[in-house]
């Protein structure tokens, strides 16, 4: 399974929010990094090591998206969403 055209704009619409808050929690050079611009599928591909992992990471991301889409009117829950979102891309806030 790949993560849809839809999701990865919206999660690049995330992503570019984010820019200039947000760190790897991978290994520099261990994975590619999720940036706006670069593909998310790959990204993915690069941090989980069996089509599996990869598939249920690209599931959790279009749910995790969906909910996010439907909940533009409660902060609290978008930010929660963010922080799955951005783990599961192998980022995290920067402190």
């Amino acid at each position: 399974m790949k993560i849809s055209a839809s999701t990865q704009y919206t999660l690049r619409q995330i992503l570019k929010r984010w820019e200039s808050r947000l760190t790897s929690v991978v290994s520099p050079g261990a994975a590619l990094s999720a940036t706006r611009t670069t593909d998310l599928n790959q990204v993915l591909a690069s941090l989980y090591p069996d089509e599996e992992q990869i598939c249920e990471s690209a599931r959790q991301l279009e749910r995790l998206v969906d909910l996010y889409r439907h909940l533009q009117e409660h902060p609290l829950i978008l930010q929660r969403l963010e922080q799955e979102m951005f783990w599961i891309l192998g980022l995290k806030p920067a402190a």
